[in-house]
């Protein structure tokens, strides 16, 4: 073990929430390290690069703990997104509802490739549009996200006009 230095300083009583539970710093120290402490508060530490080691590591442990929950959440996120269905929404809502969704992905920093936005919009669309995904399907080249929401809205208007035409 590395030469033991002794320095005696005095140490403000403070709270810190550590794991969901309030403590004192220096209990916080004396569990942590094996630091001892006086009744007066004073800390007695050993080491301090010992010290700085353990904030290292508590401090990687968090990052991992951190990228495993948002490595969860963005995994449900995308869960979600690839079981969203049209249902009774109308072309622009159920696009909108597709593009947020989007976006968090995003904005967690991974990507979604136009063929994936393509394929997410085409999966949830209802059998009232079997003739636009007929049509994206035998497509030679992956259409373009926009061009397939554009022929949706198209397809959708014109829906819309011959029911109308046959209520009147």
């Amino acid at each position: 073990m590395a030469v033991r230095r002794s320095l005696v300083l005095g140490f403000p009583r403070h709270d810190t929430i550590f794991g969901g539970h309030v403590t004192s710093s220096v209990a916080f120290c004396a569990v942590v390290g094996g630091i001892s402490c006086s009744k007066s508060g004073s800390l007695d530490i050993c080491s301090i690069g010992l010290i700085a080691q353990m904030a290292c590591d508590i401090w990687n442990a968090e990052t991992c703990l951190f990228a495993a929950v948002s490595g969860a959440k963005l995994s449900c996120i995308r869960h979600d997104l690839h079981s969203l269905k049209k249902g009774k929404l109308s072309i622009t809502d159920y696009v909108a509802k597709i593009q947020n969704i989007y976006a968090l992905i995003e904005a967690s920093g991974s990507r979604i490739s136009e063929a994936e936005k393509v394929e997410v919009v085409l999966a949830g669309l209802t059998p009232d549009f079997d003739a636009v995904f007929t049509l994206a399907s035998f497509s030679t080249e992956t259409l373009p996200f926009q061009r397939l929401v554009d022929v949706l809205l198209e397809f959708e208007a014109h829906q819309n006009r011959g029911v109308q035409e046959l209520s009147i």
